[in-house]
């Protein structure tokens, strides 16, 4: 609900843009780890922890910056469970 009027919440979309053009100036490979995952959760159908305009926004910063991310890492869901994203 906080966030749910926001474009970019306390600039974290920004943050890992930025954070991505240093990674590939000094060539170097980023791991992401956060708590909660985008995407949707496999236990409950159409059910995501993100608002679709911040998972599209995330998807879309991953997709552009895939040649500096060595791997993403996330927990939350308290289950066994691996997501691949492949590009």
């Amino acid at each position: 609900q906080l966030t749910a009027n926001s474009v970019d919440p306390c600039d974290q979309f920004e943050w890992l843009s930025q954070l991505f053009i240093k990674a590939r100036q000094s060539e170097q490979k980023i791991v992401l780890v956060g708590h909660v995952p985008p995407g949707y959760f496999e236990r409950a159908k159409n059910f995501s922890w993100f608002y679709p305009k911040f998972n599209e926004r995330y998807n879309s910063l991953i997709l552009d910056n895939c040649d500096v991310i060595a791997t993403q890492i996330f927990g939350h869901q308290h289950s066994d469970s691996v997501c691949l994203l492949l590009w």
